[in-house]
Order: structure tokens, then sequence, then C-alpha cells
């Protein structure tokens, strides 16, 4: 038995624990250590696991603090017991993750599941929701507005492991005497952001920085680390979403389009083009993603034209897009987005009838002509101008005209 002290203050933390949990949050750690439970490394699902409710979490974690119950207590407590459904618990989880009242140290867990199970995962509806996540994750990480990531081949797992532990042997330094550190943190968390990481080196260095944020997060001298876990989140959902963009599942892909339109805005014209026009072959249900972008532009409009490209040719070129999806595509879910999209890129009166858009896209004036570049200034060619009244040649590919 402890002492009467030890017993107060344990009675304390429970209590304290229990008012978090009756203020109604969502405990995000919980959801996360489920989800680590329930998948081996590379995504696939576990048979056995511990899983915890919140409260069961909150308990576990004081009791693991106090030794309480002595080391066979805890090894009984490490078991893990057969899952029915772990594809159905993994989602659950997931969406769990995702109701959590989102701060600093919600946003790096949430960084690190999702960046890691929008792609690893093995179960489709999980892969979409994580990469669905992901877009209002970028936003509140301000990844729009954050540094390009260092370039270069990406360092090895040896190498990681070496910037683990420089950074690990910093903190541990920091904590234990803040006036005798230095710079040491810093230089450590610099050499870290410097690093040119593919996606499991950064989600690596971002596990090792939540964990060693958890009991001290608030402590002003790691700041430093505090600063390096919101880049490598930054980091891990740039990584994550361009890999879910490529999913070889169309569901996945277009979750990951609503999420890369938000955390890449200067990509938005190429994204939605890509999305439509892409042959993406052995992806299963390509349909979803052209349905989706065509969603997109019917809520939203045409995106911003590139630089240097004169807006009435961007919006010719995609009202010509859209008809195009109208004129091939079948009636359907498909079809009937272009449709939309086309009565709000245009100033037509909507209609979800195909031949009512064909019809106006044959009473359409004629495409406006780019503009020409500027010719260079240099003396006139000597080559005689070419005679009007001669044939034009065929462009390049096409077969001879009948």
């Amino acid at each position: 038995m402890g002492s009467p002290r030890s017993n107060a203050g344990v009675r304390a933390s429970v209590a304290a624990g229990l008012l978090v949990l009756v203020g109604g949050c969502t405990l995000a750690p919980a959801r996360v250590w489920n989800l680590d439970q329930l998948h081996e490394p590379d995504g696939t699902p576990r048979g056995r696991a511990r899983l915890m409710n919140d409260l069961e979490y909150v308990l576990t974690r004081l009791f693991e603090k106090t030794h309480y119950g002595g080391a066979a207590f805890r090894e009984q407590q490490a078991e893990g017991k057969r899952v029915k459904n772990p594809l159905g618990e993994c989602f659950d989880n997931v969406v769990g993750l995702a109701d959590a009242k989102r701060d600093e140290q919600v946003a790096g867990l949430q960084a690190w599941a999702y960046g890691w199970l929008a792609v690893d995962c093995t179960y489709v509806l999980s892969r979409e929701r994580c990469a669905f996540e992901l877009g209002g994750l970028a936003r509140d990480l301000r990844v729009p507005a954050s540094a390009p990531p260092p370039q270069g081949e990406a360092v090895t797992p040896e190498g990681v492991k070496t910037a683990l532990d420089e950074l690990l042997a910093a903190v541990r330094g920091v904590v234990a005497a803040p006036a005798l550190a230095g710079t040491s943190l810093v230089d450590a968390c610099a050499r870290v952001r410097a690093l040119p990481l593919d996606r499991a080196g950064a989600l690596r260095l971002l596990r090792a920085t939540n964990e060693l944020l958890t009991n001290d997060r608030d402590l002003p001298e790691l700041a430093p680390l505090r600063e390096l876990r919101l880049a490598l989140a930054q980091r891990c959902v740039v990584l994550a979403l361009r890999k879910a963009l490529a999913d070889p599942n169309g569901r996945v892909r277009a979750a990951a389009l609503d999420s890369a339109l938000i955390a890449f805005p200067s990509e938005r014209d190429a994204l939605l083009h890509a999305a439509i026009t892409d042959a993406m072959e052995n992806v299963e249900a390509p349909e979803e993603v052209v349905q989706r972008a065509l969603e997109l532009l019917a809520e939203h409009g045409l995106p911003q034209a590139p630089a240097g490209t004169e807006s009435a040719v961007f919006e010719r070129g995609w009202e010509d897009l859209l008809l195009q999806v109208v004129r091939i595509s079948p009636e359907g879910p498909v079809n009937a987005a272009a449709c939309r999209a086309l009565g709000k890129v245009t100033a037509a009166p909507g209609s979800l009838r195909p031949e009512v858009w064909l019809a106006w896209a044959r009473a359409r004036p004629p495409a406006p002509t780019p503009p020409q570049p500027a010719a260079p200034d240099t003396a006139p060619s000597q080559t005689p101008p070419a005679d009007p009244s001669a044939p034009a040649e065929a462009p390049h590919g096409a077969g001879a005209s009948p």
C-alpha cells in the first residue's frame, strides 16, 4: 500500500481525468493508441489488440505512472484480445480522432495517424476518411503558407535514427538543466528540419516528437521542439496527400482531391484538370474522381487562371473540356455533374439535359484567339511568304484527309 499522500495524489489525478471525460472531450491519444494497436507497421490489420475507451486510457496511464498493481498487473494489462472486426474498429477510431478538439498536441497526433493510414491502411473507407481529414488539418496547420521541404535524396533510416538520437539527447539536457543546455535543442531541431525526408522518415520523427511533448509540452524551454512538431506535421500532411492522390481506389483519390485543393491552392487548376482527364488505368471506381472534380467545379466555379493565360482563353478551354464530358459520358451522375459545372462556369441558363448544352455549344461565338508572342527584334527572315492558296499541312500524327 502506498502512503496516504500518494494515494491522495492518485485520487486527485483520477478525479481530474474523470472531469475531462465528463466534459465530453474525445481523447485523441486514446484513438491514436487504438489505431496503433489495430495495425502492423505496414498498415495491415492485426487480429489481436489491446483497445481502450477514453476512461480506460486515462486510468491505465495513471496506474502506469503510480506503478499500481505491480509487474504482474501491468503484464496482464499489456495482453491483447482477439478483435472480431479490426477494419470496423479502425474506421470507428479514425472518425473518433477527427472528433477530438484540435490543438497543437491533437494536430500532431492527427497528422501522424492520418499521414500513416491515408496511404497504408488496407481498408478503403478508412483511407478515404483519413485523406478527407487531411484537408482541414492542412488548413489548420497552415500548410499552404509553409516553406517547401528540403529537396534531395531522402535520408536513410539510419540517418533518421541518428537525428532522432541527437534530438532525444538535446531534450533530456534541456529538461534536466535548462540553464546549461545552451542552444543544443535549437541546433538539433534545425538539423532535423534541414533533412530531406520521405513519408516514412517524417512519420517516424513526428511520432517521436509527439511522445517527447506528451508530459512537458508547456515548458518554455521546449518551444523549438513544438516548432519542429509543426514543421514535421506539415510535411507528413503534404507527403501523404501526394501519395493519396495516386491511390488505387477512386474513392480515396476523390477525398484526397478535396484535401489537395486546400493544401495546394496554387495547383487547383492542374489538380482539377488531371482528375477529369487522367486515364487512371488500374484504378478501381475512377468515375468517383471525375464526378468529385465536376462537383467541385459546380460548387465553386473555375479556379484562378495560371499566370500569363488570358481569362477568355482559359474559360473557353474549360468549357470545351466540360462539353466533351457531357458529349461522351452516359447519362448518370458524371453527366449530370458536368451539366451543373457548365451552368456554374458559363452565363447560360443551367440545365441537366445534355442536348441543351450541346445546342448551346453550337451557337457559341468563335473561340478567342490566344495572343501571339511578340516577334523578336531581329533582321527580317529571307524566307518568302507562304502562298495562301496552298493547302495547309496536316497536324503531326494526323492521317491524310479523305
